[in-house]
C-alpha cells in the first residue's frame, strides 16, 4: 500500500474479513468528505507504528522492525 509516496507492507491475510460464506475488503475508500480519503483501521494500523498528535492535528507512521 502506498500513502503519500511511502510504501507500507501489510500482511495479505489482514486484507480480507470473512463472514460466513462472504468476504469483505478490510480497507475501504469513502465517497464522503475530501477526495482520496480512506478509512484505515486495524488491518492497516496493526502493521505499522503510529503516533497521534491531537494538538498538531497530525499522524506519524513508522515501519515495524
Amino acid at each position: 500500500m502506498r500513502i503519500n509516496g511511502a510504501t507500507w507492507n501489510i500482511d495479505q491475510r489482514d486484507f480480507i474479513i470473512e463472514d460466513g460464506d462472504e468476504c469483505y475488503g478490510a480497507i475501504d475508500g469513502t465517497d464522503d468528505g475530501p477526495a482520496n480519503e480512506w478509512i484505515l483501521g486495524a488491518a492497516f494500523l496493526k502493521n505499522v507504528y503510529s503516533v497521534f498528535d491531537l494538538g498538531g492535528i497530525q499522524i506519524g507512521l513508522g515501519q515495524l522492525a
